[in-house]
């Protein structure tokens, strides 16, 4: 804001932690819908700004962050 562009944060994504989810089902693909889950709406929420003529900037935690960002 102080360099003059107009700046909107849309709060954090919900992200669910793993007491709320419990033990990982499999060992090698660990939270994989809950992961998918986040993405697709990260994904939606990119998408929209974008329609709407604006610049997204995500700031994520880990890579899996970077799936629903790039496909949005």
């Amino acid at each position: 804001q102080k360099l003059g562009y107009q700046v909107e944060d849309k709060g954090d994504c919900d992200v669910p932690s793993v007491d709320e989810i419990g033990p990982a089902v499999t060992p090698k693909c660990r939270y994989q819908k809950e992961i998918h889950d986040v993405c697709v709406h990260v994904a939606a929420s990119v998408r929209d700004i974008l329609k709407s003529g604006r610049f997204p900037i995500s700031l994520g935690g880990d890579h899996a962050a970077a799936i629903g960002t790039i496909s949005g």
